[in-house]
């Protein structure tokens, strides 16, 4: 973790590489906050919602033969994510009055949400906010290059069948 002379702190490295450290970190802090400070307290609720979510994606992942997360832990699911990101508010807006840098709230933060309430549909380690830098290039490579020729309303169905075809050479290849 660094801290950078201005801005947020922020956890640098790959999404699968810090996926694994939400008990750890959820650990550390329990062990060194101030039980009587009510943003520490927040915090570590925070973290211990994060380690439950982190559950229920490991429990239902795609290893396992989950392309979905099955409706009855979707649900569970949608209510943690909405828990941590009112407790994630709540601590920007504190620290956001006390000057200090802490707790950012992004676009990433409303598209977990999303993430989350689509899981039932597909799961959340196959899109592109959990698999990382990686697959966010690669799709919006393929989404430019549909776009010259198309209408608006037809870039996604193309783009789409671009990538299955893609993804059916590599398997040839592999």
């Amino acid at each position: 973790m660094f801290q950078k002379a201005k801005g947020y702190p922020k956890l640098r490295g790959k999404a699968a590489d810090i996926q694994g450290l939400d008990l750890a970190l959820c650990k550390c802090f329990q062990h060194y906050m101030d039980p009587d400070n009510q943003q520490h307290i927040q915090a570590s609720a925070l973290l211990e919602l994060n380690v439950e979510i982190g559950q229920i994606l490991d429990s239902y992942s795609p290893k396992f033969g989950f392309m979905a997360v099955p409706q009855e832990q979707q649900e569970v699911l949608v209510l943690k994510s909405l828990q941590t990101t009112q407790l994630h508010v709540q601590l920007c807006e504190h620290y956001q009055e006390t000057d200090i840098s802490l707790f950012n709230i992004t676009a990433k933060t409303h598209f977990c949400i999303h993430v989350y309430l689509l899981s039932k549909y597909i799961h959340p380690s196959v899109t592109w906010c959990f698999k990382g830098e990686n697959m966010m290039r690669t799709s919006s490579n393929i989404l430019k290059s549909c776009l010259h020729g198309n209408k608006h309303w037809n870039v996604g169905r193309v783009a789409l069948l671009k990538f299955r075809h893609l993804l059916q050479l590599a398997l040839r290849k592999a």
